[in-house]
């Protein structure tokens, strides 16, 4: 039994030798890395994938929030004093100009 491990033993030694040779001599055949032409530092590009999609198209611009509570459009009730069981009113032409400008044209 003590020769069979010894000979086990052995030919891993081998093993790992041979294998330190050829990793040795993968790193001496590759070739060194290609520095930018412009002597700057590589950077590599990462996009969004919102920038990906929206590609080629315009910004959309952001809209007036309006606090409709504050300019008296709006009002909101409580059903007996209850957050839960609240109520909104708003007049009707007021919410037929706000449908209007939330199309899109």
């Amino acid at each position: 039994m003590r020769g069979k491990a010894q000979a086990n033993n052995l030919l891993l030694q081998r093993y790992l030798k041979l294998a330190a040779e050829k990793l040795s001599m993968v790193k001496a055949t590759l070739p060194p890395p290609v520095k930018p032409l412009d002597g700057g530092s590589y950077k590599p590009h990462s996009l969004s994938l919102r920038d990906i999609l929206t590609k080629g198209q315009r910004a959309t611009t952001m809209k007036e929030r309006v606090d409709l509570i504050e300019k008296g459009l709006m009002k909101v009730y409580l059903e007996g004093g209850n957050r839960l069981l609240s109520k909104v009113t708003m007049d009707e032409r007021h919410f037929r100009n706000c449908e209007i400008l939330g199309r899109r044209r």
